[in-house]
């Protein structure tokens, strides 16, 4: 969001649109639940968007609205902590600053909705709303070094030759299109492009020449742990016990997912527990009880 109404109204109906919300059907009514504050629901309604808006506030103490708005905070916690310590490889952070946390939301949520099940399903948010299989994207992480074909636009600009392909860092998906969103350099001008074609690099790096507007250097590199051949051997004191653990005939006990977080999806218990609603008398699934005992 920014202090520009217009901005942020432009932003919101890309927003809607990526998400399936905008289908053009003027019958269509767009319902929005939102908490308790009057002001984010008045950025919906002062929109002036193409269809109406029913806004529906979150009761006082809703365990099941505010659960489903922590699991979205959390899983962009868990995924910024993910980043940081594969950063730390290169030794890199991401920037305290707006444009920084704003692109690293761009990438994250749209990465959600191509990859992550919903509704208790395997299929992601755009699938499940467009109602057909989709093509699995070529991505990578936020700002992670990519091969990009530059498109005939950015070729016919140079009078210099290119080549095919030319590293780039990887920002995005882009709005309402099936394209991504990249940083190149090109004569030792930064540029941002929509590669005709993308190659992963692997392992992943990050070239800091590229991503100097979105990240830090901290001057320390923290090479991945590795296990040692010590790590790898089992003393007969380390032994698991002769008799197989069991599980219990409703699922694995509560504390047991609070500790690890092995939640399995399609699980309807496990879905409760992960928004903080607890088992709400449901039995967890035969893949639950493999992870507990094994």
């Amino acid at each position: 969001m920014s202090s520009n109404s217009d901005v942020n109204h432009r932003n919101m109906s890309y927003w809607l649109k990526e998400f399936g919300c905008m289908d053009g059907n003027p019958q269509g009514v767009l319902h929005v639940y939102t908490d308790d504050e009057v002001a984010v629901g008045a950025v919906f309604q002062d929109a002036k968007l193409d269809k109406p808006v029913k806004m529906t506030r979150a009761a006082p103490q809703s365990p099941e609205t505010n659960g489903l708005a922590e699991h979205c905070i959390r899983t962009f916690k868990e995924t910024l902590v993910v980043l940081r310590m594969d950063l730390q490889t290169s030794g890199l952070d991401i920037q305290r600053t707006g444009a920084a946390l704003h692109g690293l939301v761009l990438c994250i949520s749209p990465m959600s909705n191509m990859y992550v099940g919903v509704y208790e399903t395997t299929k992601p948010a755009r699938e499940f709303l467009e109602g057909r299989k989709q093509q699995t994207p070529v991505t990578s992480s936020f700002g992670a070094v990519v091969l990009c074909e530059l498109p005939d636009s950015v070729r016919e600009q140079r009078k210099t030759e290119f080549p095919r392909f030319m590293e780039g860092a990887y920002l995005h998906p882009a709005f309402g299109s099936k394209a991504h969103e990249c940083i190149v350099s090109i004569d030792g001008e930064y540029k941002r492009i929509r590669p005709k074609f993308m190659k992963l690099v692997m392992q992943l790096r990050w070239e800091f020449s590229l991503v100097r507007s979105l990240f830090v250097q901290t001057g320390e590199v923290v090479k991945p742990a590795s296990a040692s051949q010590d790590n790898l051997v089992v003393r007969a004191s380390q032994r698991p016990p002769e008799t197989e653990p069991t599980c219990p005939r409703t699922g694995p006990p509560n504390s047991w997912f609070e500790q690890h977080g092995l939640y399995t999806p399609n699980c309807g218990a496990c879905k409760n527990l992960e928004l903080g609603l607890g088992r709400s008398g449901k039995s967890h699934s035969a893949r639950c009880c493999r992870a507990y005992v094994g």
